[in-house]
């Protein structure tokens, strides 16, 4: 893929990722999994250009970390399978959460609580 159609393909999802942050963590990330699935694999170099893109669309439309998880989910099929997690009350910044994909320890211990979807 291109640079091009990964912006179209996150044009495309990013009203429905919005969607489907309503209805709560456990749909969101399954129909995002899903969509992911149904993706082709990407190589390193196209994960890579997928991330920079959905970062850019994601610091246009007003930063959110879980919305950039589902974006991942939903555009690459390899990371479709990750966990999610949630971060609540981060001891060091404050911030009052985040999310990321994957098991990352060093983000793990910065926070109060953390919760995962498989």
């Amino acid at each position: 893929m291109c640079l091009i159609l990964d912006l179209f393909a996150v044009a495309l999802v990013l009203p429905k990722i919005d969607r489907w942050r309503s209805l709560g963590p456990e749909v969101a990330i399954e129909n995002a999994r899903e969509a992911g699935r149904a993706r082709g694999h990407r190589s390193v170099r196209s994960r890579a250009r997928l991330r920079r893109v959905i970062n850019l669309a994601d610091r246009l439309s007003g930063a959110n970390c879980y919305r950039r998880v589902l974006l991942v989910l939903a555009l690459d099929r390899t990371v479709a399978h990750y966990p999610v997690f949630f971060g609540i009350e981060n001891r060091i910044s404050g911030e009052p959460g985040h999310a990321w994909l994957g098991p990352d320890a060093d983000q793990e211990r910065r926070f109060a609580a953390v919760f995962q979807i498989a």
